[in-house]
């Protein structure tokens, strides 16, 4: 069972869906100290991704302003 989890949170990490790879693993019954840390990792990364996803539109609507 451990491992059918471990290789669908595999599959999604192949592809570059992280927020997926993580839903997985979490909502599995894995209860693994090194699992765990990696998901903490794996949702900091996440996070991050997506804020600077939002900085970045954040700065190209101000340069788009100044550039007319």
């Amino acid at each position: 069972m451990k491992r059918k989890f471990l290789n669908k949170s595999k599959e999604y990490l192949i592809i570059g869906n992280i927020n997926k790879s993580i839903n997985v693993l979490k909502n599995s019954s894995l209860d693994d100290i090194e699992i765990n840390q990696w998901i903490d990792d794996a949702s900091d990364l996440y996070n991050s991704r997506e804020k600077l996803e939002s900085l970045e539109s954040i700065l190209l609507e101000i340069i788009g302003k100044d550039v007319y």
